[in-house]
């Protein structure tokens, strides 16, 4: 747990700033030139779940991942003053990453569009009724369509938001079919994306398995270096291996999950990764909600107490 109340630390060309938050914190957009990024407070001591709120200056709100439905997702964007929002990326489909979006039907949280790659029918019903169900799925992009929600698909390479020095993109996706290390599971279809602003970066990693983030470390044309990191599978084991970490060279992990799963032994490897890398983490069961201000040159993080 951190201790110190508004220390600044210079680590390279990031600030990080810690502290509270004073009231209205994220509210509206936010300055010219800054992309704001919120890791939201999902998870609970029952489970971990990703949202990752992301505001343009232009006034363009995004979604990646809308967590678990019973997990106070519509809470979280009230208390950043949100009730809309323009596009939701599911990095794959599995319910601690998705089913938050029938909570914010259910809240009558405007919806623009909602990207979410179906998965193999096969694959996903493997997993009943812990993991991946295609019924369920397709009952949520059954409603988002009755509703008028436009749901497409996301494909490696495209860039989904872009202007002046900001870029929102898919930099990895695997359809489940014939996957290049032989068989694998849903958390493998996670699809990584790159948020930029000037030069810096964000990669969001969705649940990346072992054998995937290994298969990714080895591909040169695959842009993985990044500043900040949305460690995947919440810092458990099963996750990308340390390849994936030497060749992403974070400057800051930021992991949604419990404190008892992060200080458990299933988080072992990558503890000990950041804590050799001297590298900092900001764990949402233990610090609570971030916000990152992306800068074109810095980012400042400040934690939300």
């Amino acid at each position: 747990m951190r201790q110190l109340i508004f220390v600044t630390i210079f680590f390279l060309v990031g600030v990080h700033i810690q502290g509270c938050a004073s009231s209205g914190l994220g509210v509206g957009s936010p300055p010219e030139g800054v992309v704001r990024w919120h890791v939201l407070d999902v998870s609970d001591d029952s489970g971990q779940a990703d949202a990752n709120l992301i505001q343009f200056q232009n006034g363009l709100v995004v979604l990646i991942d809308a967590g678990e439905r019973t997990q106070g997702l519509v809470t979280r964007l009230e208390e950043q003053g949100v009730d809309r929002i323009d596009k939701i990326f599911i990095s794959h489909p599995h319910k601690d990453h998705y089913s938050g979006i029938v909570s914010l039907l259910d809240a009558q949280v405007k919806i623009g569009e909602v990207y979410i790659n179906e998965p193999p029918k096969a694959l996903c019903d493997a997993e009943i009724p812990w993991g991946c169900d295609m019924g369920d799925i397709g009952n949520l992009i059954m409603r988002l369509k009755s509703l008028g929600v436009p749901v497409k698909s996301m494909t490696a390479g495209e860039t989904y938001i872009k202007f002046d020095s900001v870029e929102l993109t898919a930099v990895y996706a695997h359809d489940g079919i014939s996957p290049p290390v032989g068989p694998t599971d849903i958390n493998d279809l996670s699809v990584i994306m790159s948020l930029r602003n000037g030069d810096i970066r964000a990669l969001f990693t969705g649940d990346l398995n072992l054998k995937f983030g290994q298969y990714l470390s080895s591909l040169a044309d695959v842009k993985l270096k990044a500043q900040l990191l949305k460690v995947p599978h919440h810092g458990t084991e099963g996750l990308a291996p340390d390849s994936f970490f030497e060749w992403v060279a974070p400057e800051v992990g930021f992991i949604p999950a419990p404190a008892s799963l992060w200080l458990s032994e299933r988080s072992k490897r990558p503890r000990d990764w950041f804590k050799n890398h001297n590298t900092p983490v900001y764990v949402t069961g233990i610090d609570g909600a971030v916000m990152i201000d992306i800068l074109q040159t810095e980012y400042k993080i400040r934690v939300l107490k």
